[in-house]
């Protein structure tokens, strides 16, 4: 009985797309925004959602690519689909390359693995219509490129993809990596540039999610302090295994922090604190492949008890939904 569970196991943890497709049945796709999509797609250019949604316009990628299917003809809902179909391409494209790097085919297997056990794949799965998928995408492309001219334009695609996370995954790489610094630096301030540009063209100019965290910031944080351990489990449990692995650094510290800080002031707090600690998942992930293989190979059942999503549901009773984010 023990061979056979230990060699179902072993088979279970090569085959990371297996594990994906029962995370996506066990939990499910969530679609976000296609309402919105439709609205502001055909004129990107035009002002057309309330205030409370007008932080879409800071993620306008795929608004842009959502306007030329729109203006030939194609229907809004296939369009959205085209689009995110897209996404995850790009996505896994960039996955695939940042993990995969300096490996062999058994160990990128094996850090696949890993970071399917991570709370990213559900949190993608729950966020279908952000822009996730492209900016993680870019994100993946922007770390495992070394020409420069392609990292500040990779950098200013993840800007136009969600201008706030993809500033914060760029600090955090930089915290991380404190190398080729100046590419990424000049991605930033264009996209930053670029973006402030397109805001001008608006009129009014649209509310931002750094206005709705100052508006909002007190009552979410406060919603934070009324569950801390449910809110403190995956940092923590990121953090004890850096220190498991003794890798734990300063810096991996630091991100964390900067992760868990600006998750505080978003109400899809799991979304937010996932996505930025992404350059800790990977690198996670392929230092457990390849120094610690046989752990790598017991880890898979994590992808199915995502522990977070039941502290999701206990922050209901709070009265606040905090999978209806930005």
């Amino acid at each position: 009985m023990t061979a056979a569970f230990s060699q179902a196991t072993t088979f279970m943890s090569r085959r990371p797309w297996l594990i994906a497709a029962l995370v996506a049945v066990a939990y499910g796709v969530r679609l976000n925004d296609a309402r919105e999509f439709a609205e502001a797609a055909g004129d990107p250019f035009r002002m057309v959602l309330p205030p409370e949604r007008q932080f879409l316009y800071g993620s306008p990628l795929p608004l842009f690519i959502g306007t030329y299917y729109v203006h030939n003809a194609v229907p809004a809902a296939a369009a959205y689909a085209f689009i995110q179909v897209i996404g995850a391409a790009l996505f896994l494209a960039g996955l695939l390359r940042a993990i995969g790097r300096d490996l062999d085919r058994e160990t990128r297997t094996l850090a696949l693995t890993v970071l399917l056990a991570s709370p990213l794949l559900v949190t993608l799965l729950f966020w279908i219509g952000k822009c996730d998928l492209y900016l993680l995408g870019f994100f993946l492309l922007l770390i495992s490129s070394e020409a420069p001219a392609s990292r500040v334009a990779l950098a200013i695609l993840m800007l136009a993809s969600h201008r706030e996370l993809a500033t914060a995954l760029l600090v955090v790489q930089l915290v991380m990596t404190r190398t080729r610094w100046r590419s990424t630096a000049t991605g930033l301030i264009a996209g930053h540039v670029l973006l402030a540009a397109y805001a001008g063209m608006l009129s009014p100019e649209p509310a931002s999610r750094v206005d709705y965290a100052l508006a909002n910031g007190a009552r979410l944080i406060s919603l934070v302090l009324a569950t801390p351990l449910l809110h403190l489990f995956t940092p923590a449990l990121l953090a004890c295994l850096y220190a498991v692995m003794r890798t734990l650094r300063q810096r991996h510290l630091a991100v964390i922090g900067v992760a868990f800080a600006l998750a505080m002031v978003t109400q899809d707090f799991t979304r937010v604190f996932t996505i930025v600690s992404t350059p800790l998942l990977i690198e996670m992930a392929r230092v457990i492949a390849a120094t610690r293989p046989h752990a790598a190979v017991w880890v898979w059942p994590l992808a199915l008890v995502q522990l977070h999503l039941a502290g999701s549901n206990l922050l209901w009773v709070h009265g606040v939904d905090i999978r209806v984010g930005q």
